[in-house]
């Protein structure tokens, strides 16, 4: 084997050892992520009230005006309210957490709004808390017009067994 060759093999072998060693995503985060696919396929199918399925009853959302919606009933509404371009809503999960204070900590250096003043405590463990960024492509007057925002998601597994969002608080990316 000429010696290029086995360095290639040699990469190779250690890529694959160190892809082994690499630490797997946490259940909580694969619970979340496949939750925002569903979401995500959702909302590009137009299915607004899927969407708010992945919402628990109590769910709140905020941006940096204040409280958007107290409910499930009230975010399908907001959604419904926007005309979306069909397959044009994306989700990006940056990062997945236990600890409110990390949480809190992403959420001041990002500058999403504080939940804390809208929910003092979340009813039942565990909770995981979801740093991510949403893209969407709104059509307004036959033009279409992108929208980034940057979300901390307050998920919560429920008695049912299904994980839904609690607190949803973002604010748009300039």
């Amino acid at each position: 084997m000429p010696i290029s060759g086995a360095l290639t093999c040699g990469w190779l072998i250690l890529a694959c050892f160190a892809w082994q060693c690499m630490p797997a995503p946490k259940s909580s985060e694969k619970v979340i992520q496949a939750n925002l696919v569903g979401m995500e396929t959702a909302l590009n199918a137009g299915e607004m009230q899927e969407v708010a399925a992945y919402f628990a009853p109590e769910a709140i959302m905020i941006d940096r005006d204040g409280l958007i919606a107290a409910n499930r009933e009230q975010i399908l509404t907001y959604w419904q309210q926007y005309p979306i371009q069909a397959g044009r809503w994306s989700f990006e999960l940056i990062e997945v957490t236990e600890s409110a204070d990390r949480a809190h900590e992403l959420a001041d250096r990002h500058d999403i709004p504080d939940w804390r003043r809208y929910l003092q405590k979340v009813d039942t463990m565990p909770v995981y808390y979801a740093l991510g960024q949403s893209t969407l492509l709104h059509q307004f007057g036959g033009e279409s017009y992108p929208s980034s925002v940057l979300f901390i998601q307050i998920w919560q597994k429920k008695s049912h067994g299904n994980t839904r969002i609690v607190v949803d608080c973002f604010t748009r990316k300039e």
